[in-house]
């Protein structure tokens, strides 16, 4: 998070950085959303083995943030 803000406030004095600063960015963006993700998983996983529905937040979020990410880049 702090490098982020450096590259940020950098990023005005040297206009270069912006692109540094954008692609820190879609990096954190893409392997946070792998960690959430791998920490996900098991319980998906768990669910379908026991036959159960599952309505864990945790769940119902990344389900919403995956449709809000494929909704954008389409």
């Amino acid at each position: 998070m702090w490098l982020l803000i450096i590259l940020f406030i950098l990023a005005w004095f040297f206009p270069v950085l912006w692109i540094v600063f954008f692609g820190f960015i879609i990096w954190v963006i893409f392997t946070a959303s792998s960690r959430r993700a791998k920490r996900i998983e098991p319980i998906i996983v768990k669910s379908l083995l026991s036959g159960t529905t599952i309505y864990d937040k945790s769940v119902q979020w990344a389900s919403y943030c995956s449709y809000a990410v494929s909704t954008l880049w389409w």
